[in-house]
């Protein structure tokens, strides 16, 4: 395939973008900013889902079919490392679950030394990276200061099961914001603590942190800018929310409604389904994956309803 035309799909594919894709593109932005990635990047005769051209490594994102396909993945990942990228892949539920580990582990592959016998994806994940110069990231944010931040937040629990009246403040955090394991935050109020949970956890809308000193913090859901999906038909609203799930989209399913986050992609499809989509701004608490981990990491286990 020409240049020109590796060029131009590498255009298409960045343009629609996946749920999955764009998370994990907002999380190397944002948490892993010292790497230069590049998005849907044209490596030889392959588009490469992430690349880091400074530290010659490739992450790529695969479906639930990714066993099926290992023979070609394995051409893959072969003719990147021809032209000197090591490659590590993950599952989509890795990013959708545990974000914080896919992170973590694409950190451990960009300072990983040459001399590194390879990295292995966290729990779900896959691959092996070969041999390469070293890279070194800024550290994760909240990483340098930690030491000096006195609260710590190292319990979660659902809303009726934690001591209201003990709130010491509100935290008010937006869907990506609320799957972490270890970050350095603020209160509404400006004040600094950090999270440090035994695991990756989805925090919703109502719960409490339990803090070092013996108060909490309420989590509030940030409003965002969402999409409302109705239909004319119980039947018709089930076929959409197959569909959404078929894309990997993060969805807040209702009796009568779907939520979703704005995309102009998405709206377009499930337009042309039938769907009638109206754009507003509400909290979002979507649907947790089926493989996620437990709601809340806990002595006692409990349920969250989301």
């Amino acid at each position: 395939m020409a240049l020109r035309a590796r060029t131009h799909i590498a255009r298409r594919l960045r343009r629609d973008s996946t749920e999955v894709e764009k998370i994990l593109w907002r999380g190397l932005r944002e948490r892993i900013p010292g790497a230069k990635f590049r998005r849907q990047h044209p490596i030889g005769r392959f588009i490469a889902d992430f690349a880091c051209p400074g530290a010659k490594l490739v992450i790529e994102i695969d479906g639930g079919q990714h066993a099926e396909r290992q023979e070609g993945d394995e051409r893959r990942t072969a003719e990147l490392a021809r032209h000197g990228y090591r490659v590590i892949q993950f599952w989509n539920n890795d990013v959708l679950d545990n974000l914080e580990g896919v992170l973590e582990a694409i950190r451990l592959a960009l300072a990983s030394p040459p001399t590194s016998p390879g990295l292995s994806a966290p729990e779900g994940g896959e691959g092996k990276m070969s041999d390469q110069a070293p890279f070194c990231p800024s550290p994760p944010r909240g990483a340098e200061r930690s030491g000096e931040v006195g609260l710590r937040a190292t319990a979660v629990e659902s809303p009726g099961r934690w001591p209201q009246h003990q709130a010491r403040g509100t935290v008010t955090l937006a869907y990506d914001d609320r799957h972490r394991r270890r970050i350095e935050l603020e209160t509404d109020a400006g004040e600094p603590f950090l999270v440090d949970l035994p695991r990756a956890t989805l925090l919703g809308d109502g719960d409490g942190l339990a803090l070092s000193d013996g108060t909490w913090l309420a989590v509030k859901a940030a409003p965002e800018a969402l999409l409302e999906i109705t239909a004319a038909a119980p039947e018709l609203l089930a076929r959409l929310a197959w569909h959404i799930g078929n894309r990997h989209v993060p969805a807040q399913i209702e009796a009568q409604r779907l939520l979703i986050r704005d995309d102009h992609v998405i709206a377009a499809m499930l337009e042309g389904l039938g769907a009638r989509v109206r754009h507003l701004t509400a909290p979002f608490t979507p649907e947790r994956g089926a493989y996620a981990s437990p709601p809340h990491a806990h002595a006692h286990a409990h349920g969250h309803d989301h």
